[in-house]
Parts: structure tokens; sequence; C-alpha cells
């Protein structure tokens, strides 16, 4: 019996059929997820540009400050003075901006002479007062208050140069609480006439229901690299003393109130939204 040879077969001994190169299926692979990429890229980037000239609803923190002047009621008893404004905001996509603020007001002058019956008359600063050692006594007097707002309103679209698209003029209208009183600081803590409670019989605290009014502008910056506001403000306060007894008139005020604030506030915004990127052309 003749050995079973392989080269025997047909086509056994034919030259090897050549395969092609692995470097063509790779640069294959490549095209095809390149091609796929670029519609997908070029989409992402019209959505992003788009975004940008799009409102948006936007959280926001506000700080800020600026300064009143008083009426009516309130001008009786306190002079202009500075003001300080915190609160959050919230501007809809719709143009809706609703918020919560908090103010705080403080003056040096003091109109109404709230120690004339303890106060030392012949001298010339009539703050002075005879300390518990038997030494003069200065106290200095101030206005204090603060303000809390529930708010709402309208943006108007104003686009200043570099304004995004959730910036313009806004007014709102708002519902709160208003209070103020006068406030005594003894230098040296020596006048036992305003320590404890003695100090209540003499600094007018009053408070009540309060409105409020604002006009101004709200610039949100496309690049957020500046966002501010800026605006005219009236708050109309229907207040009552609510101290039971005061000391300098030895009576109870029972008086209502009408205290009016006129005044201009600006300050600095923080949005929390994310930041809009720049729009360029992709090709």
């Amino acid at each position: 019996m003749k050995p079973f040879r392989l080269d025997a077969l047909p086509g056994a001994g034919d030259a090897p059929v050549p395969r092609r190169p692995r470097v063509l299926d790779t640069l294959f692979v490549l095209a095809l997820v390149v091609g796929l990429a670029h519609p997908l890229r070029a989409q992402t980037v019209r959505a992003q540009t788009t975004r940008a000239d799009t409102a948006l609803t936007v959280p926001i923190f506000a700080i800020g400050g600026g300064y009143d002047l008083p009426g009516a009621d309130f001008a009786q008893r306190f002079g202009p003075g500075p003001a300080a404004q915190a609160g959050f905001w919230l501007k809809t996509k719709r143009g809706w901006l609703l918020g919560f603020d908090y103010g705080f007001r403080f003056t040096g002058k003091v109109r109404e002479s709230v120690l004339d019956s303890i106060r030392l008359r012949d001298v010339a600063t009539s703050n002075q007062l005879i300390g518990s050692d038997g030494i003069y006594s200065d106290v200095r007097i101030t206005g204090r208050g603060y303000t809390l707002f529930l708010t709402g309103g309208r943006v108007w679209p104003l686009h200043l140069p570099g304004a995004g698209a959730n910036s313009g003029l806004f007014t709102t209208l708002g519902v709160g609480f208003w209070q103020h009183k006068i406030n005594f600081e003894d230098v040296a803590t020596t006048a036992v006439q305003l320590s404890g409670a003695y100090k209540k019989g003499y600094d007018r605290l009053t408070n009540g229901p309060a409105l409020t009014q604002r006009v101004g502008y709200l610039y949100l910056g496309a690049k957020r690299r500046a966002n501010f506001f800026i605006n005219l403000e009236a708050t109309q306060g229907f207040t009552q003393s609510r101290r039971a007894w005061d000391f300098s008139t030895e009576r109870r005020d029972t008086r209502q109130r009408l205290d009016l604030q006129f005044g201009v506030r600006a300050g600095w915004l923080f949005s929390v939204y994310k930041k809009l990127p720049n729009e360029f052309y992709y090709n």
C-alpha cells in the first residue's frame, strides 16, 4: 500500500491566498466612528448656541446696599441713612420675578429727644448721664430697623451690551413687616438708667405690616463676568408702638403711624444656573 500524502490532494500545492492587511480594517473602523460623530457634534454645538440665547428659570442670590430718605411719621423720628439688603430671587423663563428680601437700616440722626427727662441739662453734650460711678456716661443714640418682604413682579427684556437673555427692566410689589427702634450704646456701661428692662422704656420699639414697590434693572451677563441690579424703592409701613409705657412722655403711645421711606439700591447677583457656553461655529 502506498503511503497517503497530503500534497497529493487537488490544490494542496497551490500558493496561499493573500489576506487583507489589518491596517485597512483599522482605518475603516476609524472612518466609520468619525463619520457618525460629526453630525452628533454639530448638533450639540447648535444646541449650546441656542441655549445661550434663551430665557431660563434662574435662582439668584442678591446682596447690596443703598441710601434712604424718610417720610411722614418716620421722618419725625429719624433722619436719612444707609441700608443693607440680602435676598433670594427666582426669575422664571416666562419673565416672572419672585423673591424674599431682608433689609437692615441704620442712621446716626435721631430727631426725637427721648432722654430729656434723665440727661444732664447743664453740659454741652445733651446725651450725657450720671453713671453708677458718679462720672459722666456718654450715651450714643442711633436708629436701627429691619424689613422682611415677599415680592413678586415682572422682568421686561431690555438687553444692554453684554447682557444675557435673562436681563431687563423689572418692577415688583411686596408685602411684609417693618420694625424700627431707637438704639442706645452706653460706651462706659455705667448708665444704669438704660440698663436691662429700663432701656425698653426709652427705645420706642415700633413695628407693623408694610408694603414696598421697586423699579430697576436686572443685569445678568452673557459670560457671567458681571451680574448686578440697581433700583428705586418706596416703602410704606402701617406701624404702632409695641411698648406698654414710654418713660420720656410718661404715658403709653397708642397712635397709628404711617412710616414712609424712599431709597435707591444697588448690588451684586449670584446666579446658580450652569454657565452658558459662548457661541461659535463648527464646520
